[in-house]
């Protein structure tokens, strides 16, 4: 009977266990290692809390609480092998809480553990280095290859991205409406440094002017900007339609995840044409419209969909197909 019982526990035990949101990745290989050890670079969105688990060449990122993470880089210098003499976590980034929970000398897997108590996502990056005993650690931030876009993060501050958009911006009105008197209203930048929007009113004579929104899309390694947007202000920023800056936000939104999947489809540059909010019935919370993603000298054409809250700007989900 107590047998009985036990058994019946635990298997409730079990059926209410919860279920955690888990994304898999697999590393680029970029090289640059040595045959003493090497080194994984990760680079996460998190808002609440989250594991990454890295094994071989695959990471998984695990959601504990909050808003499901995201993956933003996965890149390693070899595959992490399943017994190193060696290892530890670096943190790179992220105003939260970063620990080393296991290490592959205990199992063949390691598991970061990112916390963070703070109200709104937030970007983490770390690395996982590993060395076989026979010359330690590979070179940390600032040698090689996994140092340098941490330094360039660095450089690429607030003011950079509105001046190299400035330009751009100046350089498409005046090639557009033959306008040399162009001023900036306002400009705003996001907290990753690679986007950038706001008004300008282009001069056309006395006492006349137009108002114009525009975005920015920059490369946060580079510094060269991607892509520029105008249109005629209606009274939002960030896009053609107004909505308030819950649409704007959502707008933004649904373009940075549309870059970022073409991006992961190896399309180096992301070009946009027009995007709206879908004004078909029953399709007020799905905004859609047409890119190009460009791969050298060839360039593809795609239609997209983003599933929105037009409340508070967050993106349900992506859909990019090709045309």
């Amino acid at each position: 009977m107590c047998r009985c019982l036990l058994f019946s526990v635990t298997a409730l035990g079990v059926a209410v266990a919860p279920s955690f949101a888990q994304i898999q990745q697999r590393a680029r290989i970029v090289g640059g290692g040595n045959p003493n050890g090497g080194r994984c670079s990760v680079e996460v969105v998190v808002d609440g809390s989250a594991e990454v688990e890295i094994r071989g060449d695959m990471a998984n990122l695990r959601d504990l609480s909050g808003r499901e993470p995201q993956f933003r880089r996965f890149e390693c210098t070899s595959v992490m092998p399943p017994n190193p003499v060696d290892f530890r976590l670096r943190a790179i980034q992220g105003r939260g809480r970063q620990t080393l929970i296991q290490d592959p000398r205990s199992g063949g897997r390691a598991v970061v553990r990112i916390e963070d108590s703070q109200g709104g996502a937030d970007t983490y990056a770390f690395e996982v280095l590993w060395s076989s005993g026979g010359g330690g650690f590979p070179a940390g931030p600032g040698d090689g290859r996994f140092g340098e876009r941490e330094r360039r993060m660095e450089s690429f501050d607030t003011n950079r991205v509105m001046r190299e958009c400035q330009q751009a911006v100046r350089r498409e009105a005046s090639e557009r409406f033959h306008a040399g008197n162009i001023e900036f209203r306002d400009m705003r930048v996001d907290n990753d440094r690679d986007f950038a929007r706001g008004r300008i009113d282009v001069m056309r004579g006395p006492g006349r002017e137009d108002r114009y929104q525009f975005a920015c899309s920059l490369n946060p390694d580079t510094g060269q900007v991607r892509s520029v947007r105008l249109d005629p202000f209606q009274g939002g920023i960030g896009g053609p339609v107004s909505g308030g800056p819950a649409q704007s936000r959502a707008m933004e939104n649904c373009r940075r995840g549309v870059t970022e999947r073409l991006r992961a489809q190896g399309y180096g540059r992301v070009e946009f044409g027009d995007m709206r909010v879908d004004n078909r019935p029953g399709r007020g919370d799905w905004i859609v419209g047409s890119s190009k993603g460009v791969q050298g000298n060839a360039s593809d054409f795609f239609n997209f969909a983003c599933s929105v809250d037009l409340r508070d700007g967050d993106v349900r989900s992506v859909d990019v197909t090709r045309r």
